[in-house]
């Protein structure tokens, strides 16, 4: 039970270090569209739209799901996907 123990804290310290690597990624990523695109809020808009895709292609995709929640900003989303085309 012991080793038991100790495994799940070692994979629960492996799965922060994964998290907190993935978070500085994420920042970088942010960091380098910014500085290639002078607008800040294009990029951070542009990589928060690929992120709802790719978290409802994974939703749909589960065996288990019964219902698909998209974001209450969904279009805000795609515009920044499409490069910040402004509603007129």
């Amino acid at each position: 039970m012991i080793l038991e123990a100790e495994g799940k804290l070692q994979a629960a310290k492996k799965e922060a270090q994964a998290q907190v690597a993935l978070s500085e990624a994420s920042a970088q990523a942010i960091k380098n569209v910014s500085e290639a695109i002078t607008d800040k809020e294009l990029p951070t808009m542009f990589l928060l739209g690929d992120r709802y895709i790719n978290t409802l292609e994974k939703m749909t995709a589960s065996p288990n799901s019964k219902f698909v929640v998209y974001p209450a900003d969904l279009q805000t989303a795609i515009r920044g996907l499409l490069g910040g085309v402004k509603e007129k």
